[in-house]
């Protein structure tokens, strides 16, 4: 009787530990369910919150040093044409940010990112870390102190995608039970720069700046109606968030996103900026500063007008739309602006708007362009681009041909263009 009391007595424990289990591992679960997705309901979608964030980008125009050439420059300020990263930053308070004088980096951002883990040699991951390593010593500038700035965006706006044991979570967390946490800071390093990265690729603002005709200029401002009707319409019909500087000179541009679901691959819908009409810019006077500017520095804006030269003898002049028209004299020809961005590099213009190459080469001037060329002049008043000064026509209409940069592949007459009757505008 002894031995069946003690049997059963085993059994009924037995019967209590398993069951006792189960419950601790359903509320494992649970507890994993709230911290990835957010409170959960059985019979129910994990419900995820929206999360505000900022995608920050800049217009780095001035360089330490004067005068550089465009190597020097690009390396300084990024690409002559295009914005900058500078950080996505949570739009909420309670996110805990670590001071850099309690945990230093020092290199560790590049070094994590060329390290093997993020560089397989089968394709892993939606960008290696060397490639996304190239794209950010280009498109995320700090005048020469990139690693500086990837660091402080990081401690100030990104470590919160680290999980450890000495991490406050619950004040890290706030705000963010729909987010992801990654398991460890190389992961989340890797996460936190790929996904703002990905982010302001699809934000071209100079292009929606250049389809309103606004474009870098060293006489001409614009008003903030102007600039935020530009960005709203390329946004989305979404506002945005404008930054000046000390000039009174655009220098960021801030987009408002909120989160659904995980930081490393929930989907950012753009949304209207919390900061309303707010802006630290004077409405009226705001400079959109050609990069390479320097308050110190020696720069031109010149107004004139583009002759061609064909090499058989025969000449005209270029009107507005960037088209020749052959046999044309100085009256008929159209008023151009050269906008010096360094040193024999220049920004070209006429009253139809900015002039670009389009895909095939074509010397294209509208309102509607999607980005802005870089052309040169050298010291006989000749226009080139991308070192050549050597340009082709082809038929368009009757006395109107087109232009192409380079020499011609059909045969018909090289031409050169030269810049005449020049006036100076700005000389600072």
């Amino acid at each position: 009787m002894v031995a069946k009391n003690i049997l059963r007595s085993a059994q009924q424990l037995n019967t209590l530990i398993g069951l006792t289990s189960n419950v601790i591992q359903e509320n494992d679960k649970s507890a994993n369910l709230n911290l990835v997705h957010g409170p959960f309901t059985q019979n129910s979608e994990p419900q995820l919150p929206s999360v505000p964030f900022i995608l920050t980008q800049s217009w780095i125009y001035t360089s330490s040093y004067h005068m550089v050439d465009q190597k020097i420059l690009i390396e300084q300020v990024g690409p002559l044409d295009s914005f900058t990263i500078h950080g996505l930053w949570k739009n909420e308070e309670g996110v805990e940010v670590v001071s850099r004088k309690e945990t230093s980096l020092e290199g560790r951002i590049s070094s994590v990112l060329q390290s093997p883990r993020f560089n397989p040699l089968r394709e892993a991951f939606q960008i290696s870390g060397i490639d996304l390593l190239r794209k950010m010593k280009m498109h995320w500038k700090a005048r020469g102190a990139d690693e500086k700035l990837w660091e402080h965006e990081y401690f100030a706006h990104g470590k919160f995608l680290e999980a450890s044991e000495s991490s406050n979570l619950d004040k890290q967390l706030s705000g963010f039970s729909g987010i992801k946490i990654a398991k460890n800071q190389d992961q989340a390093i890797y996460d936190y720069f790929r996904v703002a990265d990905d982010l302001s690729q699809g934000l071209d603002t100079i292009k929606m700046l250049a389809k309103r005709g606004i474009m870098p200029t060293l006489t001409q401002t614009y008003t903030l109606s102007d600039i935020q009707t530009a960005l709203t319409d390329g946004f989305h019909s979404l506002g945005v968030y404008i930054h000046c500087d000390k000039n009174n000179a655009l220098d960021q541009v801030r987009y408002l996103h909120n989160l659904k679901g995980s930081f490393s691959d929930g989907f950012f819908e753009p949304s209207n900026t919390s900061f309303g009409n707010s802006t630290n810019c004077v409405p009226n006077q705001i400079k959109f500063l050609p990069k390479g500017y320097t308050a110190q520095g020696r720069h031109f804006e010149l107004e004139g007008f583009i002759r061609a030269k064909c090499i058989n003898g025969s000449s005209g002049v270029i009107i507005s739309s960037g088209s020749i028209l052959l046999g044309g004299e100085e009256s008929n020809a159209a008023t151009f602006w050269l906008t010096e961005v360094f040193q024999g590099n220049f920004y070209l213009r006429s009253r139809h708007g900015i002039c670009n190459l389009d895909i095939d080469g074509e010397l294209i001037c509208n309102s509607h362009q999607d980005s802005i060329n870089l052309f040169q002049l050298d010291g006989r008043g000749n226009i080139g681009y991308g070192g050549t000064y050597t340009w082709s026509i082809a038929p368009s209409k009757e006395y109107i041909f087109s232009v192409y940069a380079g020499e011609s592949q059909v045969g018909s007459d090289s031409i050169f263009l030269l810049f005449e009757d020049l006036k100076l505008l700005s000389h600072t």
